[in-house]
C-alpha cells in the first residue's frame, strides 16, 4: 500500500510540491492510517481535530488520543471544541449538516494561503456510499461521478484504497485507533447504506465494489466532459460587461435541456427548474425568469443574465434607510415590515424552543442596537463558527424562498458588528455563557 501511495503522490498530488500540509483527523483507523502513510513516505503534516462533543466521554478520548499521537510522532497539532447539539438547534440544521459546516469553517482558517493544503482521509468505499446516498436521495449526473480527489485546496490521496487495504495496513503495522462506536449506529443513513444496502448487494454480485468504483469513475470522465463542452459553449456564445452577460436566445433554446443545466449551473439552474426556464425563455420580449440569485431576461433574440440583488434589493433600498429603528432600553417592541420583536432582559437561561426566540450575552453588545433589512454584503460569525458568513450564503443554505429573502431583517450593534438574523441564528461573539451576567431575550412573531 505505501508504494502504491508514494506513486500517487508523485503522479497525481506532484509530490505536494510547495505546499503546506493539514490532515484532518478523528482518531480513527482511516485518518490514522493517512498519517502515517505520510509520515512513512516523508512527508511532515498538520493535524487538526474537531471535538464535537456528542459522545460524552468517548469524544473527550478521542481528543487525548489525538494529543498523544501528536506528541508521539511531534507533529503540530489543533484541536477545536464545537457545541454541535446547541448550534445545530439554534440554527434549525442536522447534526450531521451541523458538524459539517463546523468543520469545515473551522478548516478554512487554515487554508489562507494557495500553499496550503487540507488532506482528507476518504477512500473509495465512502465514494461508493456517497454513489448509493445520492442516488436514494436523486441527483443529477454529477452526484452519481464520485467524490473529488482534489477540491480547491482539499485534496483526498486515500481515494484509490478501500477499507480492505485500509484494514490490512493498520493491522500489518498494529496502529492503534480510535473506534467510533456511532459507525454501527442504524439511524444515520451512510451506516444503512454501509451494512444493509453494499452488503446486500456484495452477497449477489462478485467484486462488486470494484465494479462500482469502475462504474464512478465512467460517470467522472461523461461528467468532465459535459462540464469541458459548457465551458466551450459559453466562451463562444456568451458576450459580457460590467453588469450582464447577453447570449442568442435560439442558440440556447436549441440545446437540450441537461445541457443547459451545465451552461448555466453558476446562475441557479438545475434539473427542477431548466424546463420552466425553457418555458420562460420561448415567451416574447421582456419575460423573465428568477433564481436565487440571478434574473434571466428575454430582450428580442438575446437573453440577458444579471445577478438579481441589483433588481430586488434596490427595491427595498429606501426600507433598509428608511426603517431602521435604534434600541437603547429594554422591554421593547419593533415591528418592521411584517416581523415584530419582542426584547427584554430576562434573569437566567430559558430552555431552546421552536418559536423563533434567541438569547444573547447583553454585556458583550455595544448599544444602541440597529433593526434593519439585510443588505447584499452583510456578513455574521455563525454560532459555533470561527469565520464570517455572507448572509445571502445563510439564506440561500437554509432555502429561503426569494420573497422571504428581501424581508429579512439583522440587529447591528453600534460598532457595526452583526450580532444575530432574527428567528435564524445568532454571532458567536454574543453567545450566553455561563458567567453570563445580563441575558437579552429576543421572540420573533409575525404580524
Amino acid at each position: 500500500m505505501l508504494e502504491k501511495f508514494k506513486s500517487i503522490l508523485k503522479y497525481e498530488f506532484d509530490n505536494f510540491q510547495g505546499k503546506e500540509l493539514y490532515l484532518a483527523i478523528s482518531g480513527g483507523k482511516d485518518s490514522v492510517c493517512l498519517s502515517q502513510l505520510l509520515l512513512a513516505a516523508g512527508f511532515s503534516h498538520t493535524l487538526l481535530h474537531c471535538n464535537f462533543q456528542l459522545r460524552e466521554s468517548e469524544s473527550d478520548l478521542d481528543e487525548d488520543f489525538i494529543k498523544n499521537y501528536a506528541e508521539q510522532h511531534q507533529l503540530q497539532f489543533f484541536v477545536k471544541k464545537f457545541d454541535t447539539a446547541v448550534v445545530a438547534q439554534e440554527q434549525n440544521l442536522t447534526i450531521q449538516v451541523t458538524a459539517r459546516n463546523l468543520r469545515y469553517g473551522w478548516f478554512d482558517t487554515f487554508l489562507t494561503t494557495s500553499n496550503k493544503i487540507l488532506l482528507t482521509a476518504h477512500h473509495a468505499d465512502d465514494a461508493i456510499e456517497t454513489f448509493f446516498i445520492n442516488l436514494m436521495r436523486g441527483t443529477a449526473l454529477q452526484g452519481l461521478s464520485g467524490i473529488k480527489r482534489k477540491n480547491g485546496q482539499i485534496f483526498r490521496p486515500l481515494l484509490s484504497f478501500s477499507v480492505d487495504d485500509i484494514n490490512s495496513y493498520i493491522t500489518q503495522n498494529n496502529l492503534e485507533f480510535r473506534q467510533d462506536q456511532s459507525n454501527a449506529d442504524m439511524k444515520y443513513l451512510r451506516n444503512y447504506v454501509r451494512h444493509q444496502v453494499i452488503a446486500a448487494f456484495e452477497k449477489k454480485s462478485d467484486n462488486f465494489k470494484p465494479k462500482v468504483v469502475k462504474t464512478i469513475d465512467s460517470l467522472s470522465q461523461v461528467d468532465k466532459w459535459i462540464h469541458k463542452q459548457a465551458k466551450s459553449f459559453c466562451e463562444e456564445h456568451f458576450t459580457s460587461n460590467n453588469s450582464a452577460i447577453s447570449v442568442g436566445k435560439k442558440t440556447v433554446l436549441n440545446q437540450d435541456n441537461i445541457f443547459l443545466t451545465y451552461i448555466f449551473a453558476p446562475f441557479g439552474i438545475h434539473r427542477s427548474n431548466v424546463e420552466n426556464l425553457r418555458t420562460v425563455l420561448n415567451a416574447k420580449t421582456g419575460a423573465k425568469f428568477l433564481t436565487d440569485s440571478f434574473q434571466f431576461n428575454v430582450n428580442r433574440e438575446q437573453i440577458v443574465i444579471s445577478e438579481l440583488i441589483q433588481e430586488v434589493f434596490a427595491l427595498h433600498s429606501k426600507q433598509i434607510h428608511e426603517q431602521t429603528k435604534e434600541i437603547n432600553s429594554f422591554p421593547q417592541i419593533i415591528s418592521i415590515g411584517k416581523t415584530k420583536l419582542y426584547f427584554q432582559i430576562i434573569p437566567k437561561t430559558l430552555p431552546f424552543s421552536n418559536d423563533q426566540s434567541q438569547q444573547f450575552d447583553l454585556d458583550k453588545i455595544t448599544l444602541p442596537i440597529s433593526v434593519r433589512y439585510w443588505q447584499y454584503g452583510d456578513r455574521i460569525q455563525p454560532l459555533g463558527m470561527e469565520g464570517s458568513k455572507l448572509i445571502s450564503d445563510i439564506l440561500t443554505d437554509k432555502k429561503t424562498p426569494l420573497f422571504q429573502k428581501s424581508e429579512t431583517l439583522i440587529l447591528v450593534d453600534s460598532n457595526h458588528t452583526l450580532i444575530a438574523i432574527p428567528g435564524i441564528l445568532i454571532a458567536e461573539n454574543v453567545k450566553v455563557q455561563f458567567n453570563t451576567k445580563s441575558i437579552l431575550h429576543l421572540k420573533v412573531t409575525s404580524q
